[in-house]
């Protein structure tokens, strides 16, 4: 179990997605990765299954569910508004989001594939566009939650990793309402801005600046 651990954590530092997935969906296979120890906060070793699944359930609450902060931050109203797309999501969107959205990708609740959508996706993108302008599926809203271990004593809940396995559709419905919101945001940000903006980064204005720096040095000299 711990050296799937490690393969997992090494793949990620690599950005190799689909090692990755593959071990993902090794270990959340049914029968892999349960455990028959589980103990609570206190080390007690938990045995009826019953009160394990409580014990992973409130630890899951605990992860997921952070307490309110006790001061809100105060947002104020824009004072110019974005000239954001509006209306039907159209076929061309849909169509451009299935083709840049990764394969190998573990489904959610509905059981659908990112290579499902793929397999056919003329059929794929008439059935969510006629599914995205009729309806917000509030199945979208939850997840699968699947555990990957980590290093150290695995009857604690602490050393386990918690992810949540979201709908295809419902990314696919966030990436379209995405493009039209970074599409609109972009025509009003500065030219000099790079952080947390696609296809640009920090590290070449770090680079001007290095480079600036270094001629006024030499100029010196």
């Amino acid at each position: 179990m711990e050296g799937k651990a490690t393969e997992a954590q090494t793949a990620a530092a690599k950005g190799d997605t689909l090692t990755l997935f593959k071990i993902t969906r090794e270990l959340t296979s049914p029968g892999f990765g349960k455990t028959s120890i589980v103990k609570d906060k206190n080390g007690k070793v938990i045995t009826r299954e019953e009160d394990q699944c409580t014990r992973w359930a409130k630890h899951m609450k605990e992860i997921f569910n952070r307490p309110n902060p006790e001061q809100s931050a105060e947002i104020g109203r824009s004072a110019r508004e974005l000239e954001m797309k509006r209306g039907s999501i159209t076929y061309k969107e849909i169509e451009k989001t299935i083709g840049d959205i990764k394969s190998n990708r573990a489904p959610g609740e509905d059981n659908i594939t990112t290579d499902r959508l793929k397999a056919d996706s003329e059929m794929s993108v008439k059935c969510l566009v006629e599914l995205f302008n009729r309806v917000w599926a509030e199945t979208w809203r939850k997840g699968i939650i699947v555990k990957l271990p980590k290093k150290g004593d695995l009857s604690q809940c602490g050393n386990w990793k918690s992810t949540k396995l979201l709908s295809v559709p419902g990314k696919i419905f966030c990436r379209v309402m995405l493009c039209r919101i970074k599409s609109s945001i972009d025509k009003v940000l500065r030219e000099e801005q790079a952080w947390f903006r696609e296809g640009r980064s920090c590290t070449d204005q770090i680079f001007v600046l290095h480079t600036i720096f270094g001629m006024e040095f030499i100029d010196l000299c």
